[in-house]
């Protein structure tokens, strides 16, 4: 045996560890990661919850009730709602949000940013995921009001408009206000992103 000091019973205790026969498929299949403990969401603080798979009968019904307040859709947000098959969650889910910029993650002053790369080291140092698009829509609805002041991006999967060839890639962001003036829109993300830039990851309850 390559490992002479692990026995059954170390081995036994790392199979619970990863939950069991079920949590050691999801392990090697690489779909769930190992964090080391002090690392893991030792700087953030949940900041805000958003809770999915409420009042979703269809992408419409939301745009109704962001009419309601009313909140600003911008051309882009509008087809990213429509045209790109956003999945609805059917059934009731609390989600814990972060909010992150490229500097909390130790991004250094004049280092390039790149999306991709920032939200894979969310993801593999800090155990942040990306969120579902629709956190976008259910963030703007329950919490819009948050403060005052500057852009929230969405860290998501980026949506490509399906009927231009080579769209640019966009994820959505909000503007957040406490009086009327909410806007969500459609923000392309293959250009570089900055050190202070806000970002939200989530994570389950």
């Amino acid at each position: 045996m390559k490992y002479g000091d692990l026995t059954l019973g170390r081995i036994e205790a790392i199979a619970n560890k990863l939950g069991g026969e079920k949590g050691i498929d999801l392990f090697l299949s690489g779909k769930t990661i190992v964090i080391p403990a002090e690392k893991k969401f030792k700087y953030f603080e949940v900041w805000k919850k958003v809770t999915l798979g409420v009042d979703n009968a269809s992408i419409y019904i939301l745009k109704l009730a962001m009419e309601s307040f009313p909140i600003t859709v911008s051309t882009d947000a509008n087809w990213m709602l429509y045209q790109s098959n956003i999945k609805l969650e059917r059934k009731q889910k609390d989600l814990n949000l972060f909010l992150v910029t490229p500097e909390d993650l130790g991004y250094e002053e004049n280092e390039i940013v790149f999306y991709d790369d920032f939200c894979l080291r969310a993801w593999s140092r800090y155990g942040l995921r990306v969120c579902p698009a629709e956190v976008a829509v259910k963030f703007v609805l329950q919490h819009g009001d948050c403060f005052e002041g500057g852009w929230i991006h969405i860290a998501m999967k980026p949506i490509s408009n399906p009927k231009i060839h080579n769209s640019p890639k966009y994820i959505f962001r909000i503007y957040p206000s406490k009086g009327r003036k909410r806007q969500l829109e459609g923000y392309n993300k293959d250009g570089l992103i900055y050190r202070q830039d806000k970002f939200i990851f989530c994570r389950e309850e």
